[in-house]
């Protein structure tokens, strides 16, 4: 392929990383508001895409489904995130393995 005379730039994803992440939030967010306020059985996916402000295809491909926004809910009230580390693989939780004092086991 012929130079065009500028120099080649790697390509970044932070910004398209960055809006997936907003959008994924916005749409737990929206799922646990509506969770709450009618119950997962009355929750649709529309319902969650109008709040979060995305496509009701972006939860689908996003999470897959009512189920999948469940579960990722639940990862992040138990882990703090849904990112796909195992527990016993978490800092926090070597942290606690690798201190000795009882009472700050507790406090950790």
């Amino acid at each position: 392929m012929p130079s065009s005379g500028s120099p080649e730039r790697a390509y970044d994803s932070r910004q398209r990383q960055d809006l997936a992440r907003r959008n994924r939030t916005a749409a737990l967010t929206a799922y646990e508001r509506l969770l709450f306020d009618v119950g997962h059985r009355a929750t649709t996916v529309r319902a969650v895409a109008e709040q979060a402000g995305v496509s009701p295809e972006l939860i689908y491909k996003t999470f897959g489904g009512k189920a999948g926004l469940l579960k990722a809910l639940w990862d992040v009230t138990l882990a703090g995130d849904d990112e796909p580390v195992a527990m016993g693989e978490r800092a926090q939780l070597r942290e606690v393995w690798a201190t000795a004092d009882p009472r700050r086991k507790l406090h950790l």
